[in-house]
């Protein structure tokens, strides 16, 4: 199944398809006016698709940005986003030379009282639905801290990828790894941590997000730097449901 609930769009609880026969028949069994059980018939199939619609847009993926939830702005990130991942090519010149940067902490890891734990099971099914959001984007490079959590989380995302292995990062010098990144160009990962994620989304955007507790684990940044400085900050909340 694939996890990433912007790829359900249309779901539906099993449990709304096997009540509705029964709310159906409830019903017209109580009614005997032919003219009233059809009238109520169209009520409860109204209802019953408002609940679908309702449903649906609670399960899709959000896209928010700090710059006052600018629908604009939110919109050419996913554009971007979704050009890169189905290997489309740049609209224009600018968008051929853009540097863009994914931004996201690791995921759900143990409570071992180790200084360095691993993934739970939740945190090893949300790095693969990551991986899946992020399938066909072609990263320059991939970049994370040298911790268990953040390296497998990057895992299912490298091997999508020709890149063998992690650029390893020292959380503590982010502006050093944003002058990397910047000089470098082309399209990168960063996995980083609840006090690193969004402070160098900050330093690589000039714009402020919300900033990570250790409750948020949904949270992608992505960062648009344009030759002409000109900078963009968007954030993708995602989930994963085979936990």
């Amino acid at each position: 199944m694939r996890n990433i609930s912007k790829l359900n769009p249309y779901f539906i609880t099993p449990l709304s398809i096997i009540s509705l026969p029964n709310i159906f028949s409830s019903i017209i069994l109580r009614v005997k006016t032919p003219l009233l059980n059809i009238s109520l018939f169209l009520f409860v199939g109204c209802a019953f698709l408002s609940s679908c619609s309702g449903e649906q847009a609670s399960q899709q993926t959000e896209i928010t940005s700090p710059d006052n939830n600018s629908n604009a702005v939110n919109q050419n990130a996913l554009t971007a986003h979704q050009r890169l991942a189905s290997n489309q090519p740049p609209k224009t010149q600018q968008d051929q030379h853009a540097t863009i940067i994914y931004l996201v902490r690791h995921s759900e890891k143990q409570s071992d009282g180790t200084a360095d734990p691993a993934l739970t099971r939740e945190g090893a099914a949300r790095s693969k639905a990551l991986a899946d959001l992020l399938r066909g984007v072609n990263f320059t490079q991939i970049h994370s801290t040298d911790y268990i959590r953040t390296r497998d989380t990057a895992a299912p995302i490298l091997a999508n990828s020709p890149i063998k292995a992690p650029a390893l990062y020292d959380g503590r010098n982010l502006d050093a790894v944003a002058k990397k990144i910047i000089a470098q160009g082309g399209t990168h990962l960063v996995v980083g941590h609840s006090n690193t994620t969004n402070e160098l989304a900050q330093i690589l955007s000039g714009k402020s997000g919300s900033p990570l507790t250790e409750q948020d684990y949904n949270r992608l940044y992505i960062v648009t730097r344009y030759p002409d400085e000109e900078t963009n900050l968007a954030i993708v909340q995602f989930d994963a449901f085979d936990f």
